[in-house]
Parts: structure tokens; C-alpha cells; sequence
């Protein structure tokens, strides 16, 4: 069977919606606001293909990634918005084993990774990073092993990123926002509107 984020001892787990009964699955979702998620042996947050998990001035600490994504095969996309709050975990902040993956920092939100990794894209797996009126550091990186990961970022709002980006499809950056580059890095589109 396949290992899904949903199954590496999160705090909160968001699995696929699929049933298999050829019915249409109702959407799973999770919402937190002014919550503690905590776990000490995964993600803080895991979805499934599918899923959709709205965290509002939340915080989350986690022994891997604050949040584990693995849509898997699934149509949709596993989708995260935060909203304010913070994140910190051990490894990579943001994890995309496989399939569609989506993930929205805005308001603000806090985040930081022991590990000095944002994001890391498996091979095969798809990450669409949106930053909205939010700063941080960290590096972005897609395996580029076998079927490469797909790795597109976006900077909007006065948002600003430190850090070395790795094998990234794409990135877009508002007049507004800035990426400051700290190590080699390479992006197969950057568009600036500044």
C-alpha cells in the first residue's frame, strides 16, 4: 500500500476522501483556530489528496514537517491556508511526498525549519507555495531524480523569502515583495514585477 502522509503519526490527520464505491467522495477538511498542534514522532499536519485544512493563528511543532502532504494519485489537490500563527518543525517545514499539493502563508504567519528547509518536493510530487504579506527564511528544493519535482513559488503583498531555491518549475514575485537569494540557486521561470 501506499505510505500516505496521513500515516507517519501526525497530530492531525486529513486522509483521502476516496471510498471506491464509485460514489462521489464528500471533500475531508480540518479547521483549526487558535489551536497547539504537537507532535513528537511526525507531521503536525498531514492531508491526503483531496483534502483541505484551514489553520487561523495556529501553532504547530512537529518532529518532521509542520505540514506533510501526499495527494497521492487523487484528482484534487491537498490544500493547506495559514493564517497567521507559527510553524516550526525539526525537518523540512513543508513536505510534498506525492500528487497535487498546495499550501498558502499569509497574514504574517511565523515559520521556521531547525533544518533550514521550507519546502521539499519529492520526485514526482507537485508544490504550489504562496506567500501572502509574509516574511521568513528558508530554502526551497525539488528532487530532480528520476520523474523531477515540480516546485512553483509566489511572493505577493510585501512578502519576503531568504533563501536558496533548488530546481524550482517556476516563481512569480509581486512589485511589492522580495526574494533575497542566499545560495545557488536555480528557477526555470522567474517573473518580477518589480
Amino acid at each position: 500500500p501506499r505510505e500516505g502522509a496521513a500515516r507517519h503519526n501526525p497530530a492531525v490527520a486529513v486522509p483521502s476522501p476516496l471510498d471506491n464505491s464509485g460514489t462521489p467522495p464528500q471533500l475531508a477538511s480540518f479547521e483549526a483556530d487558535a489551536a497547539t498542534l504537537t507532535s513528537k514522532g511526525g507531521a503536525g499536519i498531514a492531508l491526503d489528496g483531496g483534502a483541505t485544512a484551514r489553520l487561523s493563528n495556529t501553532t504547530i511543532e512537529a518532529a518532521t514537517s509542520a505540514i506533510g502532504l501526499d495527494a497521492g494519485t487523487v484528482d484534487a489537490p491537498a490544500t493547506v491556508y495559514v493564517s497567521g500563527g507559527s510553524l516550526h518543525s525539526s525537518g523540512a517545514l513543508i513536505g510534498a511526498a506525492s500528487g497535487r499539493n498546495v499550501v498558502d502563508l499569509s497574514q504574517g504567519v511565523q515559520f521556521a525549519s531547525d533544518a533550514g528547509l521550507l519546502a521539499q518536493v519529492n520526485p514526482g510530487a507537485e508544490l504550489t507555495l504562496n506567500f501572502d504579506a509574509t516574511k521568513g527564511a528558508g530554502d526551497l528544493y525539488a528532487n530532480d531524480e528520476g520523474v523531477p519535482g515540480k516546485l512553483w513559488f509566489n511572493l505577493r503583498n510585501g512578502s519576503e523569502l531568504a533563501g536558496a531555491v533548488t530546481n524550482a518549475t517556476a516563481a512569480t514575485l509581486d512589485a511589492t515583495s522580495l526574494w533575497s537569494v542566499t545560495g545557488s540557486s536555480n528557477v526555470g521561470s522567474l517573473s518580477n514585477g518589480g
